[in-house]
């Protein structure tokens, strides 16, 4: 699914997920001591400039310290005018028995993928559904988890509520994982406005995303 949008009188497309995660990233560093990590870098290009008209740095360092995954980001804006943004990382977590996994969501209500129906949300979803695909908003703190009873683990998010502003949850029946999935704005920001990111000239920001797991041993 594709969103249009227009800029300066000219219509853009971008397609579903955005482009970040289709394209060559740049190697920057790697480093190993107490945590390995490694740094890689996308800049925009005509590829880009075709679908979304503004330059731009992004540099992502993966940092695993133990069993803990931290992801270090930073959003520059190398255009001469604002520059609006949205984000979303889209982590795959397998789960072989999706009967056994509390979720542990701080938030009361869900919604379809529309935003358009609300409905009550106690921790628990019917995994026979086709799919489900939901978001929240308002969450009560800023760390999400889920328990993976069959093999005894506990999964935790931890992510700047600053930042990421909604939370997506996505699965397919009888498929072996779930997706659970910080995001900076609601789908189809880019018209709505609603929560967007903007970056002025020149302007950098940063953010990080961990993501742990424990043995409930």
């Amino acid at each position: 699914m594709a969103s249009p949008f227009h800029y300066n009188g000219r219509k853009y497309i971008i397609k579903q997920h955005g482009f970040a995660r289709d394209l060559p990233w740049e190697f920057v560093s790697q480093s190993q001591g107490v945590s390995a990590k490694i740094t890689l870098r996308l800049t925009s290009n005509p590829d880009t400039l075709a679908i979304y008209p503004f330059d731009f740095e992004l540099n992502f360092t993966y940092e695993l310290i133990g069993k803990k995954l931290i992801i270090h980001q930073q959003y520059t804006n190398k255009s001469s005018e604002d520059m609006p943004f949205s984000a979303g990382i889209h982590p795959y977590f397998y789960t072989p028995d999706k009967s056994q996994i509390p979720l542990e969501i701080p938030a009361k209500n869900s919604y379809d993928k529309t935003g358009e129906s609300c409905f009550p949300f106690d921790g628990s979803l019917d995994f026979q559904q086709p799919e489900i695909d939901i978001f929240f908003t308002d969450l009560a703190e800023n760390k999400v988890s889920f328990r993976e009873l069959k093999r005894k683990l506990q999964v935790s998010l931890n992510f700047d509520e600053s930042f990421f502003s909604t939370l997506v949850f996505w699965t397919v029946k009888d498929k072996e994982f779930i997706c659970i999935e910080p995001w900076t704005s609601p789908r189809n920001s880019i018209n709505t406005k609603e929560k967007l990111k903007y970056l002025k000239p020149g302007e950098t920001c940063q953010t990080k995303l961990e993501i742990e797991s424990k043995s409930l041993l």
